[in-house]
This record gives structure tokens, C-alpha cells and sequence, in this order.
């Protein structure tokens, strides 16, 4: 993938999800680099969306160009520890 990539086309973003991104200014792939996966959730959630666990997966598998279901059982487990699951 390109940095230049639109979000809308990066591995497991759909419509919506991709919605909620724009709406806090990530619109390519280069703009998802910029954020701590985690300061980007919690802008989400800010912002009202109904964003979970999975989502802070899609992030992962969108930067590390792997499915959301595909990321290893340490990035998971720590994603939880950090959300305090």
C-alpha cells in the first residue's frame, strides 16, 4: 500500500468506519501513521462513535497490512491490558 492510499480502501475499513475516521481528519494511510492507534480510538469515542476493541484490531491490521481477525494473540492481549479488559 501507498502512503497515499485513501482509507476507504485500506483492509478492513468499510463505509462507516471510514466515516468516522474522515470525521477526525485521517483520509489516507500516510494520516493513520500520524496517530497513536490508541489517542485515535479514544478520539473516536470522543467523538460519540461506537468504537470497541475490534476497531483498535482493524488499526493494527490496517498499518500492518493483515485482517483484523489475523492479528497475533500478543497485540490482542496487549490491546486489552491497555483498554483495561
Amino acid at each position: 500500500m501507498k502512503d497515499t492510499t485513501p482509507i476507504k480502501e485500506l483492509k478492513n475499513f468499510g463505509p462507516k468506519s471510514a466515516f468516522w475516521l474522515e470525521s477526525v481528519g485521517v483520509f489516507t494511510l500516510s494520516d493513520l501513521y500520524k496517530w497513536n492507534m490508541y489517542d485515535l480510538y479514544f478520539a473516536l469515542h470522543d467523538e460519540g462513535y461506537p468504537v470497541s476493541r475490534n476497531f483498535l484490531y482493524a488499526i493494527y491490521g490496517a498499518l500492518n497490512d493483515c485482517d483484523w481477525r489475523a492479528v497475533p494473540e500478543k497485540v490482542k492481549k496487549d490491546i486489552q491490558v491497555h483498554l483495561g479488559l
